[in-house]
């Protein structure tokens, strides 16, 4: 993967087992270069454990390593991840509204459905972190 379609974050390996490495990354918001950011609540930063297997190489706990996703396979977990459940959530409002009259009904129906797709993307959570693989290099 070349540096330009991919999304990178430093990390330090926390776990390793013969199958997966488990690397910690501390994301920082965008807005962690701005000035008032001692101000600001939301400029806190967020450790996230990400399992990277199958994996090349030898590494240690406490290597630092840069963790790569494709770009595309970003988008794709953007859309799963957001864009899809609040369509689904929006359209099923709408016409439940429209088919019903009831405000209520229509949003415990979104609720309903926006629940079955995360569900659904539950139970196929094997074929997904197929797709979505991470490479990790050593810095």
């Amino acid at each position: 993967m070349s540096t330009n379609d991919c999304i990178e974050h430093e990390g330090i390996i926390q776990e390793i087992t013969p199958k997966k490495l488990l690397v910690s990354i501390v994301s920082n918001p965008a807005c962690s270069s701005c000035n008032a950011k001692s101000a600001c609540a939301s400029a806190e930063s967020v450790e996230k454990t990400i399992e990277v297997s199958p994996y090349l190489g030898t590494y240690n706990i406490g290597d630092k390593v840069v963790v790569k996703l494709n770009q595309s396979l970003g988008v794709r977990a953007i859309l799963l991840g957001y864009v899809y459940p609040f369509v689904i959530l929006f359209a099923t409002l709408i016409v439940g509204v429209k088919l019903t009259g009831k405000e209520l009904t229509a949003g415990i129906a979104s609720l309903l459905l926006v629940a079955i797709y995360f569900f659904s993307l539950k139970l196929f959570h094997v074929q997904l972190e197929k797709t979505f693989h991470f490479d990790v290099e050593k810095v």
